[in-house]
């Protein structure tokens, strides 16, 4: 390095020259310098996010299966216990003869998917559906039960004891009805049904019809149709009223 200094009168030349000075090693002779290690910030166990698992839905029991006479008592004594319960279900593919005692079950639907199944029912339900049983027979014995047979082929039997309102829901087909005690209403709603309606009941039968169907009948009715109804009367029907709204066909 080479300064120049000024004055007034003199000028003088300073040459200096620096020279490095060794580094010291620590570590001992021909050992590198210990290298640094940088360790990442540690963070609290507290901080970290923890994913919550998703519970599992679990189905709210709401309905008690019966698919056997051995299994009535039990499942009829869960309806009543069981605030949860609001579903009596039939429901077997095998040729089974089932009995339901008499009972208020009121708060219960009564549902029967048995298509080989006979039924004979004493008990009252809050409503009875029949979507599938056996093509013979479903027996009525209670009082103030109304019934939708929403089954394609069905013979529903109201015994001389029973009281009952009827509705021929659209799934329905081919429906017999056969009315000993009494049938508040038969209510039609089945578009191309059949329904045959007999039976010993003194009283005339208030027949309902809203969707193209064929009505044959044994027993006096009193029939109000909204749609294309064909009538097929048979000795015991002949003095039947026929009323028909036919603003709309």
């Amino acid at each position: 390095i080479t300064a120049a200094v000024k004055g007034t009168k003199v000028k003088k030349v300073c040459k200096i020259t620096v020279k490095a000075k060794p580094s010291v090693n620590t570590n001992g002779p021909n050992v590198a310098p210990a290298p640094v290690i940088t360790q990442p910030p540690v963070v609290p166990a507290s901080s970290v996010p923890v994913a919550t698992p998703t519970p599992t839905a679990v189905p709210a029991r709401d309905t008690v299966t019966i698919s056997k006479q051995g299994d009535v008592d039990a499942a009829l004594d869960c309806a009543v216990s069981d605030p949860k319960i609001k579903v009596v279900k039939i429901a077997t593919d095998q040729a089974e003869s089932i009995e339901l005692p008499e009972g208020d079950f009121s708060k219960c639907e009564l549902i029967i998917e048995a298509p080989k199944a006979d039924i004979s029912n004493h008990a009252v339900f809050k409503k009875i559906t029949i979507n599938e049983i056996a093509s013979d027979t479903y027996k009525e014995y209670a009082e103030g039960n109304e019934i939708n047979a929403n089954c394609p082929i069905g013979r529903i039997i109201i015994t001389d004891r029973a009281k009952a309102v009827l509705n021929v829901l659209k799934d329905a087909s081919e429906i017999s009805v056969v009315v000993n005690g009494e049938v508040s209403g038969i209510h039609v709603s089945a578009k191309d049904s059949v329904v045959d309606i007999s039976g010993s009941a003194e009283a005339p039968i208030k027949v309902k019809v809203d969707e193209e169907s064929e009505i044959k009948s044994s027993h006096l009715l009193e029939v109000q149709a909204s749609a294309k109804v064909t009538f097929v009367v048979y000795p015991g029907a002949e003095d039947s009223e026929f009323y028909v709204d036919n603003s709309g066909l």
